[in-house]
């Protein structure tokens, strides 16, 4: 855990420490379903069933490569349900963070190793997120992290900043930064996504795409997320 630093959104704030020792994150399959029907909803099925949930895996095949891919392809052109986007990037950056047994100091991983301060800045999002899960009973159950809102836009830039910290550096890890926009170029088309880094495409395309890259970096497209 990151300690001595105090996190905020809204009417919370925070300062988060920043180190450069290397550390790793271990993977832990982290349980989760969203209720997706309201009070009525679920009175008017108790017949069929007294809970009807389901997880953003579930809701959007996400179980399988096909339904990862087009759930990249909409996050990008704006047309993904954000919370959708942010419940299944909560869920992507909480495996790498949490066990079943709560955050371990030695963090370990085959595939992915990261900063110090990449971990504070994914604990200090999850942190947000739950905080905002806790307050507005319309969002899932945490792991939940709102980086995108209205038309998979920018909610906040204390978000934004910290998403831009998790992401592979140019020059510390070119490979990985420049994987990361191949697969953008592929999603969005090559033309197209050197306008819209150009700024084209506005504010709102820049922070979906490093929303998509942070999944990316996580390996979103190959191994998915665990339930």
């Amino acid at each position: 855990m990151c300690h001595n630093h105090i996190h905020a959104f809204d009417n919370l704030f925070f300062r988060t420490s920043r180190g450069r020792n290397l550390i790793s994150s271990p993977v832990a399959n982290i349980q989760r379903k969203t209720i997706l029907f309201s009070n009525s909803e679920k009175d008017k099925n108790k017949k069929n069933n007294d809970v009807i949930d389901a997880s953003v895996v579930s809701r959007l095949s996400l179980d399988n490569h096909f339904g990862r891919w087009r759930l990249l392809q909409n996050i990008l052109a704006g047309e993904a349900d954000p919370v959708d986007a942010n419940e299944a990037l909560g869920l992507m950056l909480s495996t790498y963070i949490s066990s079943e047994h709560g955050i371990s100091d030695q963090r370990s991983s085959e595939n992915l190793s990261l900063m110090e301060d990449q971990v504070c800045a994914i604990e200090s999002l999850l942190e947000i997120g739950a905080a905002v899960c806790e307050e507005e009973e319309k969002y899932p159950r945490s792991p939940y992290i709102p980086a995108l809102g209205k038309d998979c836009g920018s909610v906040s830039t204390v978000i934004r900043d910290y998403i831009s910290k998790i992401l592979p550096d140019q020059n510390e890890d070119p490979d990985a930064y420049q994987s990361g926009w191949d697969i953008i170029e592929q999603l969005y088309g090559i033309e197209s996504t050197k306008l819209a880094r150009k700024g084209k495409e506005g504010k709102a395309w820049e922070i979906r795409s490093d929303v998509i890259r942070v999944m990316l970096q996580f390996d979103f497209l190959g191994q998915g997320i665990s339930e």
